[in-house]
């Protein structure tokens, strides 16, 4: 079968019409093409329960991509008739930027474009074809055009936006897309997503998680028509379902990526495009107000409130609503205690300064006993102050403790009821 096939293929590559029958080829170019597939093994995640582990390689299928083709069929393949022709090319990308037309023109419409209809007419009453708009004889050059190119591998969704507000995004069907920005182009294959944008473009990226696990960010640059070179990588990159990762391009490179993993419009973690963890301070002096959601654990009269990262604060007054009817039920007063590093030795790699962290108490005036994880709502005067990215690591771990043990106080306590 497979020399069947081999036979059959040959004959289609050598076929030539009757010398009676003249052949005209036209063929697009300008636009980025899918020129190669390569395989690479990338490191992967194994994410669950907001644990993550590392998990064996995966081979990926990464697109290499050039502007000598139609963004369907690439130039070599479209000139690759053998017999005696005259070949024309249509530059796609200066007819674009030429007539700045709302439509995408590539393979699939590409009889559509003016100039072909002006070449087929000239051609068929044998008129002068030399002086038609974006028509060559000879493939054209584009040493002036460089692209960005922008990929995201599974299982994330990217958009980009111009400082105009033009979006061009693909979802992870690849079937939802826009191009609104000038110049700019999608592809997707398998379950990675591509944006190119005109380098001279200012944009910010967002990438946008669907599932658990990881992905992989890469940034590449297309210049002179099929030189790529690789800007940035990151594999790895933890995602969950409502990850949300921000980084900008306004003209001195790629910028830092701020990721959101819960949604909650809080920056959780800063690392550079190639995966370095940023070791930075976020301030506090800001804000004002702010609505925390939070656990609290019943210790008889009192109880232990436990606040998210962005609650970090020294000096905090927290006004609660116990019961969600918009009252203030109690007054969290803040008592600030030192905690070592030695305070915790089974935890590696911590900070090696003291940590600031807050012991919330408040004594419920509403009569009504909270059992953990009942949810409250507090709103916090927050006081200005600073807090280093080495005591937000540190807090993550003791949050984690405390919630165990809120879990452990809670199963103890259903037990001696029944």
């Amino acid at each position: 079968m497979i020399e069947a096939l081999a036979d059959y293929r040959q004959d289609l590559d050598s076929w030539v019409a009757p010398s009676s029958v003249d052949v005209v080829e036209i063929i697009g170019v300008g636009l980025p093409t899918l020129q190669e597939i390569q395989y690479r093994s990338v490191r992967q995640l194994d994410c669950g329960n907001d644990v993550c582990v590392s998990a064996p390689e995966k081979l990926i299928p990464f697109g290499r991509f050039d502007l000598y083709g139609d963004e369907t069929v690439a130039a070599v393949s479209a000139s690759a008739y053998l017999g005696d022709k005259r070949l024309f090319y249509l530059n796609l990308e200066e007819y674009e930027d030429s007539t700045r037309t709302l439509v995408d023109y590539s393979h699939a419409n590409i009889s559509e474009v003016e100039g072909i209809e002006i070449l087929l007419a000239a051609i068929l009453a044998n008129r002068p074809t030399d002086e038609i708009d974006f028509i060559y004889e000879n493939m054209p050059t584009f040493d002036e055009i460089t692209y960005e190119i922008l990929s995201t591998h599974s299982p994330v969704t990217l958009s980009v936006r111009d400082e105009d507000g033009n979006e061009t995004s693909i979802d992870k069907t690849g079937t939802m897309i826009k191009t609104e920005i000038p110049g700019s182009r999608t592809f997707a294959l398998a379950s990675s997503t591509y944006v190119f944008i005109p380098e001279v473009v200012s944009y910010q990226a967002e990438v946008q998680g669907y599932a658990a696990g990881s992905y992989t960010l890469r940034v590449e640059r297309l210049s002179n028509g099929n030189d790529l070179d690789l800007v940035s990588e990151f594999q790895a990159a933890r995602v969950t379902p409502n990850m949300i990762a921000t980084f900008t391009n306004t003209g001195e490179g790629i910028s830092n990526i701020s990721t959101d993993y819960d949604g909650d419009g809080v920056v959780d973690e800063v690392i550079t495009p190639d995966g370095e963890i940023i070791i930075d301070t976020i301030s506090y002096d800001e804000v004002v107000k702010e609505a925390f959601d939070f656990t609290a654990v019943s210790t008889g009269s009192s109880t232990i409130v436990q606040l998210p990262l962005d609650g970090i604060t020294k000096d905090t007054v927290l006004e609660i609503d116990f019961d969600g009817d918009g009252v203030v039920d109690g007054v969290v007063t803040s008592q600030t205690d030192i905690v070592t590093p030695t305070t915790f030795p089974e935890i590696e790699d911590g900070p090696t300064e003291p940590l600031l962290t807050e012991v919330l108490s408040t004594t419920q005036t509403s009569g009504t006993r909270v059992r953990p994880p009942t949810p409250l709502t507090a709103t916090a005067m927050v006081a200005g102050v600073t807090i280093s990215a080495d005591e937000q690591w540190y807090y993550k771990e003791l949050q984690k403790i405390l919630e165990d043990i809120a879990e452990l106080l809670a199963l103890i306590e259903g037990q001696y009821e029944k």
